[in-house]
């Protein structure tokens, strides 16, 4: 038998904020609690498509009733291109 060790190197978290995106999963609307610098967030598709884009700038809803049912990310940065992500799902 061998045995094998592993070591990983270079990893580093990066802390974007506190940013919740709720309810989860959601029909026409996501609410947003932004205590972070983030100003940014996009939503792209399960395939990886983007579906819309926003300046965050306080907003503390976005309207997702023209969505179609499926699974999302939703993608918030900072001005600094630091990212955070949440798979969310509408119904």
């Amino acid at each position: 038998n061998k045995t094998f060790t592993t070591t990983i190197v270079g990893l580093e978290s990066v802390s974007v904020g506190k940013v919740k995106a709720y309810p989860n999963p959601f029909n026409e609307q996501v609410s947003i609690t932004n205590t972070g610098e983030l100003e940014r967030l996009i939503v792209k598709n399960i395939f990886g498509q983007k579906v819309v884009e926003y300046d965050l700038n306080g907003r503390k809803y976005i309207n997702t009733s023209a969505f179609p049912k499926g699974i999302y990310l939703f993608i918030f940065s900072d001005n600094a291109g630091n990212q955070r992500t949440h798979k969310m799902v509408k119904q």
